[in-house]
């Protein structure tokens, strides 16, 4: 018998999932304006630079962004928080206040960059990515050169697409480590559905960004670390858990934290399985110096040029403060609010402008998060068990470095908030962990609904999202009251402005293809709760995985 993987049924299904994926995430590579992804413009300046420079790592602090990069930033309009970091630029308010003869002049402007501006360095402008590994930007160099002569844009565009490419791999890795942990092949498919609908997930990855080989390297370390549950003492698979853990580091670095995932998951092996000590503890040694070997020479080269083991621009700002100073901090700050931040920007968070949904949306996928939580702790009493620990190891580990995040702003600008966005890099282990521990607390007739009902929540939330908050905002149909609120959008504002002028708003210069994309984006958005609740359904009598 075939293992389930090579069904008929489930790989057409895994299939479908993944092309949804990539249909999602197109309509938002184009959808999205030039830099509103998170240091998007910094991440490009980064591949940029090895690009120009032979493959030469960046120096934190010294080395420029290319002047290229640095006239786009004054040319295009930005997202709102990136706005006011850069003197001088359009926030999309400005942008659409300008008359259609100066807007244009503009769009012109930014084609028209010469190609020399990017191998030339910015005076005014650090490029403060440097901090960042190297793997994604290595990954990135072929691409940006085949870009070729396209202008800027076109060329943030194919890296968009790049990166979208890589992220969706979590979708194959992801269905098999949810199947091989859950030992349920319609557990694995519902899971993976979720996982694609999320529109929070969509924003992260959609970008010139470094999250994507993360979130596939933690989805395949889950993998690995499902078969160390079976095989606790075969070295082999430590092996392979120190190279991807060396290349995570390489990739974020909040892959630190997966040293504790492999020695907490060692300790509870060796408890669970005495009689392989030995081979556990030398294996989970081996995996650690592996991962040292691949990574330690980044790290020794960040510590050298920052005086930290992350570079990161605010750990570099508290690297005087001594450990009481520190333990006040951790007293002190407010840990509601650094919670309330956290889920709120993991839930939905639109872009560098910071956009937000209803609160009571929030309020909602904070009780879902909470009770999937609680659930997951009662399942540690049941036969799930497994499933539960092996995701908290690599969940747990990830919160804590947001926790430790949360202090450090707080040190450095006295602000208790964190970036929820960081928590997509184990969005596997998380959704896998939340949908056992709803299902703990169902009966199990109601479980297969479980992941219809919450691809159909994501769902609603993506199309509100886009339809009522990015693109309108992005077009310049809503803007920021004095008072920092965004207008309400309805779509009878739509008859305040002619159809072309609605046409360049929405679409661009590329009309066609934004309507294309759209369809798509749509089909493919409703298309992933039907998906769910079909192979919830169809494939409900599967049984434990052969692969």
């Amino acid at each position: 018998m075939k293992p389930a993987f090579f069904r008929r049924s489930s790989s057409r299904a895994l299939l479908l999932i993944w092309v949804c994926f990539l249909a999602r995430g197109t309509f938002y590579n184009f959808a999205l304006p030039l830099w509103e992804g998170w240091d998007e413009y910094a991440h490009y300046a980064y591949v940029e630079h090895l690009a120009a420079g032979g493959g030469d790592l960046p120096l934190a602090g010294e080395d420029r962004i290319s002047r290229e990069v640095r006239a786009s930033l004054d040319i295009a309009p930005l997202a709102w928080i990136a706005h006011r970091m850069v003197p001088g630029s359009l926030s999309y308010e400005q942008f659409w206040a300008l008359s259609p003869g100066e807007r244009k002049a503009r769009t012109v402007q930014l084609e028209r960059l010469p190609a020399s501006w990017r191998s030339q360095a910015a005076a005014d402008a650090v490029l403060w990515e440097a901090q960042q590994p190297p793997l994604y930007y290595w990954l990135m160099q072929l691409p940006l050169w085949l870009s070729g002569e396209l202008p800027l844009a076109g060329r943030v565009f194919w890296l968009r697409m790049w990166s979208l490419a890589v992220a969706s791999l979590v979708i194959p890795v992801g269905y098999l480590a949810a199947r091989r942990l859950s030992g349920e092949e319609r557990v694995a498919l519902g899971v993976i559905a979720c996982i694609a609908v999320l529109p929070g997930l969509a924003i992260d990855v959609c970008r010139v960004g470094n999250e994507g080989p993360a979130i596939v390297l933690y989805a395949t370390l889950l993998y690995l670390m499902a078969r160390l549950t079976v095989q606790p003492g075969y070295r082999r698979l430590w092996l392979a858990a120190g190279v991807v853990v060396g290349a995570g580091l390489l990739s974020k670095a909040y892959f630190v934290a997966t040293w504790t995932s492999l020695l907490v998951a060692a300790g509870w092996l060796v408890f669970r399985d005495r009689a392989q000590w030995r081979q556990i503890v030398s294996g989970c040694l081996m995996a650690l110096a592996v991962a040292g070997l691949l990574a330690g020479w980044w790290y020794g080269f960040i510590y050298e040029s920052t005086g930290t083991l992350t570079g990161q621009i605010q750990t570099v700002g508290i690297r005087g403060l001594s450990a009481g100073a520190r333990l006040e901090g951790l007293l002190r700050m407010n840990w509601r609010q650094a919670v309330d931040t956290a889920v709120t920007s993991h839930v939905w968070f639109g872009g560098w402008s910071f956009l937000q949904v209803r609160s009571w949306i929030y309020h909602l996928s904070g009780l879902f998060l909470l009770a999937g939580l609680l659930g997951g702790v009662w399942a540690l009493t049941g036969r799930r068990r497994n499933v539960v620990l092996v995701c908290s190891f690599l969940l747990a580990p990830v919160l804590a470095a947001l926790a430790y995040h949360a202090l450090v702003g707080y040190l450095t600008i006295g602000q208790s908030t964190t970036n929820g966005w960081y928590l997509y890099a184990v969005v596997v282990p998380e959704v896998l962990l939340l949908y056992t521990g709803i299902a703990t607390l169902l009966p199990a007739p109601a479980q297969r609904w479980i992941a219809p009902a919450a691809a159909w929540g994501a769902a609603a939330l993506d199309v509100y999202g886009m339809l009522f908050l990015m693109l309108p905002y992005y077009g310049g149909l809503i803007r920021h009251l004095p008072d920092g609120r965004l207008e309400t959008f309805h779509l009878a504002d739509l008859g305040r402005w002619s159809a072309a002028e609605l046409s360049e708003r929405l679409a661009g210069h590329h009309p066609g293809w934004f309507l294309l994309l759209a369809l798509l984006w749509l089909a493919a958005t409703l298309a992933l709760p039907l998906l769910a609740w079909r192979v919830t359904d169809t494939t409900k009598n599967a049984g434990p995985s052969a692969g």
